[in-house]
């Protein structure tokens, strides 16, 4: 399905499943190896709704606001190195991973020094091109790493999200030990991956479009989320298409589906939908079509009972990352032909491998300075 309203009729239709189990799924791979325990994108109701309404209790969702200085910290700490840096520079491995991967390891109480392990799991877990065998041993290894860290957190519990879950949740007996592990494999991997493409992405564009570049600087601060959003839309990162199984017949304006029927639903496309979006090629940061009573119309986090918990987070970092970038690198600019960008064929996620950036050099203290206007 790729027009925006059958995609956002079916994203919030219960009889459409999400459990790969189910015969008629649509799955990535024909060898696709069964999800974990509680791992909540592959949940249907009741189960899925008890679960999630903790994550949506949690820190994750609930002290968003309260991390922003964390996530300014790390912007900060990551443009100091960056700058110093010896010019090109590849913009993915010395910030837009590295941002994320930094947020989710303080949220999460993750050694920074652990990251590879979550990297190189996730991105097996999105590869394309990966074996269901490669699959299933991805997640084997994510699923001990973090059963391990949950038991160290019930140990010597932290400030961090993994305790706050031990601590209200497992040692209470609302949820088991294996269940946050659950929850914490699509949080831990999905959690830094799509934002890092995110970010990359939307430098790409904007650099190509300096029109839009000069309104992000030029924007007030309440302006900045609504440009975030439009970048979400026009650059939406899941590309795979989110997968569902009818377990009753239902139809949805013209089509009929049948139960049993697989069903893949295109974000991207949904995005583009010149019903909702005028000109929806056109990248604007001012757009303001599409909106509903200020709620956000673009379906880039999914919607319904399945969207993804992590928005408001992913939103922060976004909003803090992308003017912070541009405002400490003056005169950013690509190193290389757009048509040399190494994008990522392999991947489930629509995103960049490497981005290779120049830009003018501060006068003294100029860095200060233009981090002092954030």
């Amino acid at each position: 399905m790729t027009r925006y309203a059958d995609v956002r009729a079916l994203l919030g239709d219960p009889r459409l499943s999400c459990d790969p189990s189910r015969p008629g799924y649509p799955a990535f791979r024909p060898d696709q190896p069964p999800p974990a325990r509680g791992y909540l994108p592959s949940m249907d109701a009741p189960e899925h709704t008890a679960l999630r309404r903790i994550v949506m209790r949690s820190a994750l969702v609930t002290d968003v606001e309260r991390m922003r200085p964390a996530i300014e910290r790390h912007t900060d700490e990551l443009l100091d190195e960056l700058a110093l840096l010896p010019q090109p520079v590849d913009l993915v491995e010395r910030f837009s991973l590295a941002l994320p991967v930094r947020v989710i390891c303080e949220l999460f109480g993750v050694p920074l020094h652990d990251r590879a392990v979550f990297e190189e799991c996730a991105a097996v877990i999105a590869s394309r091109s990966a074996s269901g065998a490669q699959v299933a041993d991805a997640y084997a290894s994510l699923t001990g790493y973090l059963g391990r860290l949950v038991q160290a957190k019930d140990d010597e519990p932290g400030d961090d999200l993994l305790s706050q879950l031990v601590a209200q949740h497992v040692r209470t007996g609302h949820i088991t030990r294996e269940q946050v592990v659950g929850l914490g494999l699509p949080l831990l991997t999905g959690g830094h991956a799509t934002t890092a493409h995110q970010i990359t992405l939307a430098v790409t564009a904007l650099l190509r479009h300096p029109d839009q570049r000069a309104a992000l600087l030029a924007a007030e601060p309440e302006s900045v989320p609504r440009a975030v959003d439009e970048l979400l839309r026009h650059l939406t990162v899941v590309h795979f298409g989110l997968r569902r199984v009818a377990t009753a017949d239902l139809t949805v304006g013209r089509t009929v589906i049948r139960a049993g029927d697989g069903v893949v639903l295109a974000l991207q496309s949904a995005n583009r939908d010149p019903e909702i979006f005028p000109d929806p090629d056109r990248l604007d940061l001012t757009r303001t079509t599409g909106a509903t009573r200020g709620t956000r119309a673009h379906v880039a986090f999914g919607y319904g009972a399945h969207r993804c918990p992590g928005q408001a987070l992913a939103h922060a970092e976004l909003e803090i990352a992308l003017p912070a970038l541009l405002r400490r690198l003056p005169g950013l600019r690509l190193a290389v032909p757009f048509d040399h960008i190494a994008f990522d064929e392999d991947s489930l996620l629509h995103g960049v491998r490497e981005l290779p950036v120049t830009w003018q050099r501060h006068a003294p203290g100029g860095a200060e300075q233009n981090r002092n206007r954030r």
